[in-house]
């Protein structure tokens, strides 16, 4: 299948604050966020709509039963990131349910040395607010600290984003907490524990029903904890076990002079468990496991409810020859509401020499509807309790080479999501309405081109990357006349380019672009720059971000923030 991994070098070398950021650029990736600081941000790879792209943090799934909106609240900074994998098309069989569109897979670094680091970054933009004449602004803290010994690898993180945002009441207060630790006890025992915390609290402005909402605030509030465990039983048996525990609380409310007017208190609750038994053989591997999933919600305005999933999974690895490899794979998904699901999967590899691998897959999911979904109301939003799961079927096929300094990967692929979930409403009504408003034909292609230059530190460049992404995306349903709010929005040409070069061993700028041509809106350029010096335990950065000060929005019709220069210093500490 196809895969893009950004690692935490090039996340280094670019301009970004926060993982929203960086994934801006990823090819095939289309970030909308709301507000700055990554305040809320929608994540859609190839078409997808934001509700269909699965979120893990170290492989354990991000489940939120109320809305996907809330995906991105992660309470990982830039800086604590091993490295990013985005896997696009429906592969449910490897992931499970939701992931319709893909998944993306975010990698905290362990505690692999003895180290205190500390992350300092302030911005401000170049513009004054007219109507108060003052500067907008953000700075950011991060505190990281790893400690590794025989047995135990740990890794703390915390950080605080404060900003008073880059237009009326856009202001972010953002609080984190993480800690992971890798343990290797008795017996081969491997357990990995992580525990994590979000304090967010953003102006609401435009988030949700411009222009009505000029007031609204955002409180959200999220516990994530979870705890993998692996064991060697033999030579050929593996087992593997994972638990996950997610509590979200969200409360939004429209007037913040007056919280009475109208507000929304919502509270879930997320417990994922899945355990596994995986046998080695000869030339492959057999895995197969069952996985539990219960999810709550207590809601002013969704009302409470509890549901269930169960599935059975069951996949097998086999090397045919050195070069020919296949895995094929079958997900079976019980809900109790919406009733059971079978989900096969398919890939096959060639490696054609030592640099060149030729690739294809076929994979289906599905998605099972949200509580705002099935059940939200408000003046202009109600939801829609007949609602049925998404479920879409994908292709793709491709080429990668690789050489020490050249890489050129080529990727074309067809999806298709039957009783596709979308709100809409005739162009004269005022009320948004979801549906499964019909079956949905994508199509792209993707080509990434990279060219590394060899040990070059001095005057010149280090590394070159151009990425480009085409998609046609249409829409079979019976009411041709109806204005759709998500599933239209997508990018029908995406071009991402960045480059580094390097003035000495220390001093280096990493020049980037993007352009992005989003069908029915217009299309934007953004540049961004950073420069650097760097040395063996601090560097030293400046940023500028959208250089050409380009107005172009990413969700809903707030303009996103105008030209933005911050300064930033990372200081290492090893002991």
């Amino acid at each position: 299948s196809n895969k893009i991994v950004i690692s935490k070098e090039e996340i280094q070398k670019l301009s970004v604050k926060n993982v929203a950021d960086i994934l801006h650029y990823a090819i095939g990736v289309q970030v909308n966020s709301r507000g700055n600081n990554n305040a809320q941000t929608d994540i859609k790879i190839n078409g997808g709509t934001f509700e269909q792209t699965l979120i893990l943090i170290n492989g354990h799934p991000i489940l939120d039963p109320q809305t996907g909106h809330h995906f991105m609240n992660l309470p990982i900074t830039q800086n604590d990131i091993e490295q990013i994998e985005i896997i696009t098309g429906p592969q449910a069989y490897s992931y499970g349910i939701n992931g319709i569109a893909g998944a993306i897979n975010i990698i905290t670094k362990s505690g692999n040395e003895n180290a205190v680091s500390i992350n300092v970054t302030a911005g401000s933009n170049f513009e004054k607010d007219t109507s108060n004449n003052k500067r907008f602004n953000t700075t950011n803290l991060h505190v990281g600290w790893s400690n590794s010994t025989k047995h135990a690898k740990q890794y703390l993180s915390a950080s605080t984003d404060i900003g008073n945002g880059y237009m009326y009441n856009t202001a972010t207060q953002n609080y984190k907490l993480l800690y992971t630790n890798n343990l290797n006890i008795l017996n081969g025992n491997k357990i990995s524990i992580l525990a994590s915390y979000i304090n967010n609290q953003f102006g609401a402005n435009g988030f949700y029903a411009p222009p009505y909402d000029l007031n609204s605030i955002e409180y959200v509030n999220t516990f994530f904890g979870a705890i993998k465990h692996e064991k060697k039983l033999s030579k050929h048996w593996i087992t593997k076990t994972n638990i996950s525990y997610r509590n979200n609380y969200d409360r939004y409310v429209f007037k913040k002079q007056d919280p009475s007017y109208y507000e929304n208190i919502h509270r879930t609750e997320s417990i994922f468990a899945n355990t596994n038994l995986n046998y080695l053989y000869k030339n492959g591997e057999i895995a197969i496991g069952v996985f539990a999933n219960e999810q709550k919600i207590n809601s002013t305005n969704l009302d409470t409810f509890t549901r269930n999933n169960i599935g059975f999974f069951i996949e097998n690895r086999f090397q045919w020859t050195k070069k020919l490899s296949t895995s094929i794979g079958l997900f079976a998904n019980y809900n109790q509401q919406f009733g059971r699901n079978i989900l096969p999967g398919a890939e096959v590899g060639y490696q054609v020499n030592s640099m060149w691998k030729i690739y294809g897959s076929i994979g289906t999911a599905n998605r099972i509807p949200t509580y705002t979904d099935l059940y939200y109301k408000s003046a202009t939003n109600i939801g829609n309790s007949q609602l049925i799961p998404e479920k879409s079927v994908g292709y793709d096929i491709g080429s990668k080479f690789y050489s020490n300094q050249f890489s050129l990967n080529i990727n074309l692929f067809n999806r298709q999501v039957a009783q596709l979930i979308d709100w809409t409403k005739p162009d004269t009504a005022s009320i948004w309405r979801p549906s499964n408003f019909g079956l949905q034909h994508v199509n792209g292609m993707n080509l990434l081109v990279a060219y590394n230059f060899k040990n070059q530190k001095h005057f010149s460049f280090q590394t070159i990357s151009l990425s480009y992404q085409y998609l046609n995306l249409s829409i079979e349903n019976n009411s041709s006349e109806a204005i759709s709010k998500y599933s239209l929005d997508y990018f029908k040409h995406q071009l991402i380019a960045y480059t580094t070069f390097y003035f000495s061993k220390h001093l280096y700028t990493t020049l980037s672009a993007r352009y992005q041509n989003r069908f029915n809106f217009k299309s934007y350029t953004i540049v961004d720059a950073r420069l650097a010096y760097e040395a063996k335990s601090f560097r030293i950065f400046t940023d500028v971000n959208n250089m050409t000060n380009e107005k172009y929005l990413e969700a809903n019709v707030m303009p996103m923030p105008t030209r933005w220069l911050s300064f930033g210093i990372n200081l290492k500490f090893n002991y």
